[in-house]
This record gives structure tokens, C-alpha cells and sequence, in this order.
């Protein structure tokens, strides 16, 4: 993402930047909606997911308005000096949230992953042959 945010004017660059972000972006929903479901008993669940959708909302305003605050603010005045262009505060600070998604990401991928394994493993132990 930093080759989209230094480089002016070069759609192909960008193409590449906002699918990925939307590959990114595809992946953690796929990993949350199951994540949500084995967490939330079955009579919360409609009213879980519309927490999470609001919450979600809310928070992308939220970061929308403090990126532009910080990046004014506290952070004015830095510019990161790369071969293919600068950097500045709003830039620095959209990098280092998209490494933090990234990592959580990660992490929630793991997650779910362990999770499954541990509920196949129960499902096996739960299963007698000749019961059902």
C-alpha cells in the first residue's frame, strides 16, 4: 500500500492496491461471520450480527475523523522521505492501521482454524457408531 500512496496518477497501481484491500477485506469477513456464530448462542445471534454491523459503521467514522485529527494535529510536520515520493502523517497513519488489520487478521485466521480442529475433534468423541 505504500506504492498507491506515493505514486500520483497511475491507475493500473491503484487497481492492484484496491483489489487487494477488497481481497483483505473478503477474507475477514469470511473469517468473522463463523468466528460469531460459534461464540453467540443461537437465540443472539440476529441481534449479535447487528451489533457488529453497527459497531463496525461507527468505528470506520470514527477512525475516518481521528485519522484526519492526529495527522493535523499531533502529527503535522512529518513527512518520511521515500525514492518514489514522501510520505506524510495521513499516509503513516493509514500503513500502520492496515499492519494492524493485518495482524489481526492473522490472528483471527489461527483462531478459527484451532477452533475448527477442536470441534471436529468433539463431533469425533461425541460420535458412537450404532446410535444413530
Amino acid at each position: 500500500m505504500i506504492v498507491v500512496s506515493t505514486v500520483p496518477n497511475q491507475a493500473i497501481i491503484d487497481l492492484v492496491g484496491f483489489t487487494l484491500i477488497g481481497i483483505a477485506t473478503m477474507q475477514a469477513e469470511v473469517l468473522v461471520g463463523p468466528l460469531v456464530l460459534f461464540a453467540t448462542p443461537e437465540q443472539m445471534v440476529g441481534r449479535v450480527f447487528s451489533t457488529l454491523g453497527t459497531v463496525t459503521t461507527l468505528s470506520s467514522l470514527l477512525a475516518t475523523f481521528l485519522s484526519g485529527f492526529v495527522g493535523s494535529t499531533l502529527l503535522q510536520g512529518i513527512v518520511v522521505h521515500l525514492p518514489t515520493g514522501e510520505l506524510n502523517a495521513i499516509n503513516l497513519l493509514h500503513i500502520g492501521a492496515g499492519v494492524l488489520i493485518f495482524v489481526a487478521g492473522l490472528h483471527a485466521s489461527c483462531q478459527f482454524r484451532t477452533l475448527h480442529e477442536r470441534t471436529q475433534r468433539h463431533r469425533k468423541a461425541d460420535h458412537h457408531p450404532g446410535t444413530e
